[in-house]
């Protein structure tokens, strides 16, 4: 539960910085983790909102490295990166020293 409670607590520091050094938001989620540390309803929704958190914040991560790519990154350079999402590497280029 202690995961769910950091997590959250990074993302709204992380994204919702406040000008007088205590976030409202932050506050509210400690009073709310103090006050109802043992109901199930509120943990659920906890971990329900954490979850969205991260996924929301891992697919914008994701796009942001797929949008565009063809018209920064070389064709060798997609190639790397799409065979390692697949866990793939590719192989050495073979380069000729004898001359």
């Amino acid at each position: 539960m202690i995961h769910i409670y950091r997590g959250i607590l990074k993302h709204l520091n992380k994204n919702c910085p406040s000008s007088k050094g205590e976030n409202s938001m932050v506050a509210y989620v400690r009073e709310q983790f103090r006050n109802e540390a043992g109901s199930s309803s509120k943990r659920e929704m906890a971990y329900d909102y954490w979850k969205l958190v991260t996924d929301l914040s891992e697919r914008k991560r994701l796009h942001a490295l797929d949008g565009g790519a063809e018209n920064v990154l070389s064709a060798r350079e997609m190639s790397r990166r799409s065979a390692a999402r697949a866990g793939l590497q590719l192989p050495q280029e073979y380069k000729d020293n004898l001359k």
